[in-house]
């Protein structure tokens, strides 16, 4: 995948970025393998959050 990056700049003759950048651009690359993780753990965050909001809605019609 790095290779990808280094030939990318090249043929957009932006070698110079990409080398003075190396660090960035291979965090990117290796960064993209925590993705499915991260939206995984985003889907599962939503379904608490949307769990605690319908017991609290019902907790309020029960006192009320």
């Amino acid at each position: 995948m790095t290779a990808f990056w280094l030939t990318a700049g090249f043929s957009q003759g932006n070698i110079a970025w990409v080398e003075n950048n190396l660090f960035l651009t291979l965090f990117m690359v290796s960064f993209t393998a925590f993705i499915p993780a991260i939206m995984g753990f985003v889907k599962q965050y939503k379904k608490k959050k949307e769990a605690i909001a319908h017991s609290i809605t019902d907790m309020s019609l029960m006192v009320s």
